[in-house]
């Protein structure tokens, strides 16, 4: 222990010294550079006689290279590695090669990382076979919004070789081999239809096969999922509840598939690793690390315990098989209904409870011990909320309030005036609200759930610094002009532009707003002003402030309303 110190205090020494700047200013630290699990023994690359072995290490960053040494430890039995290889480290990635290797031998290998010549850090230990075996990985067919058609070519493969793809997020080389491993059923035909993967997503993969004593990899490929038009009029199901539940499963396309499985906040649905330091380690709802709103372009977001507890104390619940998947029907008080499967869950590569429970995320992590999450669990002897561990893989059903209100650009043509007149307001609640950079139609008419700067203050008539003068009018034609009397009762006619795909306007004139609506005047009429909302009896423009940024609506109603 006291060796370990002294190396720790002196490497720590020599590397800040060497850094140190002309004043002589540094801080030592003991914190150790390596721990349990730094270092990872990884796949091996053979032919009959060489074998090129991988790992990584983690923490060797800052560290000069003449401070330690990497490589293989070696040997034909697991418990006597009595030879080693000095390898290479290219960034974490640690490489040594074998030469001279008896043909369709079993070879142990273990990496280590030793510093300063004292102290020696170790990966498992893993095996290889020499072997002429190779395997070819194929192109990806087939590939749609969910999955893909993955498989491989392989010759000199014993006859009782498995065969089956590894699939990663990450393309490095190792992350692919330590990928979500999908075996193939049948080795006659050497591919498989991959389900359960999420829209617009680059996935990384390798075939492989498994000759019994290792296993042989192909080369890395990829390929990116295609999109999905979410549809909240048909893909969301308004069950007489809080809010509307998705009509299936993220990584599905019909209810009875069981989709994908999500560690928590994993939004590829293949990590397969138990570091919890691989995944969200806080509440994801409306983040990046949100599975469903990920997958699904802002439309939808995880449930929240409550809503789940809400839909089966509130829905009629029956056990069903729907083609064969088992699972709930809920019906909701309206009579509408929706089936979850009982999918299970996933811990790295093994799946259990397929058929018999259901275990689904929802966005919130546990309170009281951040290495597990909320999520919520049902079976056919009943259903309750519980945690589970990051790294366990589970079912996602979004939920939403989204909408989608059609926009009328004919509603836009006539004459408009600020919801404010001697002190109070006939439609909204205030003049002028405080919205998120990012809100637009999108969150304000649909109430999708985006990610991003999205929030609202809807500051009422007492808030009068907020908003200051707001008489005058506007006037929108149908031929593309537009007259604005501002408050100092000068009138001006221009011109206008509608981006309807978007949902602004742009115009050549300062649109109509209160008189301490000067400073974005002229970043407005560059890039539009949002059309927040908009129906016969009102209209919301959205301003985009600077000086403490955010999108202030400017709230409207037809003249003489």
């Amino acid at each position: 222990m006291k060796t370990k110190l002294f190396l720790f205090i002196s490497l720590f020494m020599g590397l800040v010294l060497a850094s140190c700047n002309d004043d002589d200013d540094y801080n030592i630290s003991t914190d150790p550079i390596l721990g349990e699990g730094s270092v990872v023994t990884g796949s091996a690359d053979v032919t009959a006689t060489t074998a090129t072995l991988h790992g990584t290490v983690k923490g060797l960053g800052e560290v000069a290279p003449s401070s330690y040494s990497v490589g293989f430890n070696y040997g034909y039995t697991q418990d006597n590695l009595k030879e080693n290889v000095t390898g290479s480290l290219d960034g974490e990635n640690i490489t040594a090669s074998i030469a001279g290797l008896p043909d369709g031998t079993t070879l142990y290998y273990q990496a280590f990382v030793t510093l300063q010549k004292r102290v020696t850090y170790l990966g498992e230990v893993k095996s290889l076979v020499t072997t002429d075996t190779k395997v070819t990985t194929s192109k990806a067919e087939g590939v749609s919004f969910n999955g893909a058609r993955l498989g491989l070519s392989a010759s000199g493969a014993p006859a009782d070789a498995a065969f089956g793809v590894v699939i990663s997020p990450d393309g490095d080389e190792e992350a692919v081999h330590a990928g979500l491993v999908i075996p193939f059923a049948d080795a006659s035909t050497l591919a498989t239809d991959v389900k359960g993967l999420v829209p617009n997503t680059t996935y990384y993969y390798a075939g492989y096969a498994d000759i019994g004593s290792g296993i042989v990899y192909g080369e890395v490929m990829s390929f990116k999922t295609s999109e999905y038009d979410f549809d909240v009029e048909n893909d969301l199901v308004d069950l007489g509840l809080s809010v509307k539940w998705a009509r299936f499963n993220v990584g599905a396309s019909k209810e009875n598939e069981t989709g994908g499985r999500f560690g928590y906040g994993d939004v590829s649905g293949v990590r397969n690793s138990i570091d919890v330091a691989d995944y969200a380690s806080d509440n994801i709802y409306k983040t990046v690390s949100d599975m469903a709103n990920s997958a699904w372009g802002g439309k939808v977001t995880l449930p929240t315990a409550d809503e789940f507890e809400e839909l089966f104390n509130s829905c009629t619940k029956e056990w069903a098989e729907v083609d064969g998947v088992g699972g709930y029907r809920l019906t909701g008080p309206n009579g509408n209904s929706i089936f979850l499967p009982a999918a299970g869950s996933r811990t790295m590569n093994a799946v259990s409870g397929n058929g018999v429970e259901g275990r689904y995320a929802t966005g919130s992590i546990n309170p009281s011990d951040s290495g597990f999450a909320v999520a919520y669990r049902f079976s056919t002897g009943g259903s309750s909320r519980t945690t589970t561990p990051l790294y366990e893989a589970l079912s996602v059903r979004p939920v939403s309030t989204a909408r989608n209100v059609r926009f009328d650009k004919n509603l836009l043509f006539k004459t408009w005036v600020i919801d404010y007149n001697e002190g109070e307001c006939k439609v909204f609640n205030g003049p002028v609200w405080f919205y998120g950079t990012d809100d637009s139609w999108r969150t304000a008419s649909n109430g999708e759930p985006v990610v991003g700067d999205s929030w609202l203050w809807d500051a009422d008539k007492t808030n009068t610094w907020a908003f200051g003068n707001c008489t005058g009018y506007m006037t929108i034609n149908a031929d593309g002009t537009i007259t604005v009397k501002n408050q100092d009762g000068e009138e001006q006619t221009g011109t206008y532009t509608l981006d309807e795909a978007a949902k602004t306007i742009t115009a050549t004139v300062d649109l109509l707003a209160p008189d301490n609506f000067v400073s974005p005047m002229v970043e407005n009429r560059k890039n539009g002003i949002k059309i927040l909302s908009l129906t016969d009896e009102k209209a919301q423009f959205g301003y985009y402030r600077d000086s403490e940024p955010a999108t202030l609506s400017v709230n409207m109603i037809p003249s003489g309303k």
